[in-house]
């Protein structure tokens, strides 16, 4: 991981007090002080110094409106153990990609396709549509990718994921 704010303490995973929710996170927050600050006002406690700490204590405490309030490019994945439920995240304008598959009863995510593929019974059959858009754009646009059974998040969009029944559910908090 690229280690920008608290190099020291800001390994990821990184896990609530009680270790039933979980985030990795890939990204900037530009306005992570701020939000620090409302959330120590409210006697929540921080161990480092990390934007990422400030993601998940922010989504804990507002959930899905939690990142209405973050002004920073990401993407995102936040496992709650209790609930068994995998909350995926974009920022509003798509700078951070994130990719996932669902494959013989197994859900899949990464920020880089080759995360995805490094699996190799998923398809990599080639999507002749997305193939297509990306000769006229330069481009794949979400939710497509050039793999026919590979997607992508699009900006502002929460991707929930039932982690017993691995139901999808997509929202968008922009």
């Amino acid at each position: 991981r690229l280690a920008v704010i608290d190099e020291k303490n800001g390994n990821q995973p990184i896990f609530s007090i009680n270790k039933d929710i979980t985030i990795v996170f890939n990204g900037t927050i530009y306005n992570f002080k701020e939000l620090k600050k409302f959330l120590e006002k409210k006697k929540i406690n921080f161990k480092t110094n990390s934007d990422t700490e400030v993601v998940l204590n922010y989504y804990m405490y507002w959930k899905e409106k939690a990142f209405n309030f973050f002004d920073g490019m990401w993407s995102l994945a936040i496992y709650d153990k209790k609930k068994g439920e995998l909350i995926l995240s974009r920022d509003f304008v798509g700078q951070k990609p994130l990719f996932y598959c669902y494959h013989k009863n197994s859900f899949y995510f990464s920020s880089q396709l080759s995360g995805i593929l490094v699996n190799k019974d998923i398809s990599q059959t080639i999507d002749k549509n997305s193939l297509a858009k990306y000769y006229v754009y330069s481009t794949v646009p979400a939710p497509s990718t050039i793999y026919e059974d590979i997607f992508q998040l699009e900006a502002g969009e929460i991707l929930s994921v039932d982690t017993n029944t691995l139901k999808l559910k997509k929202n968008f908090y922009w």
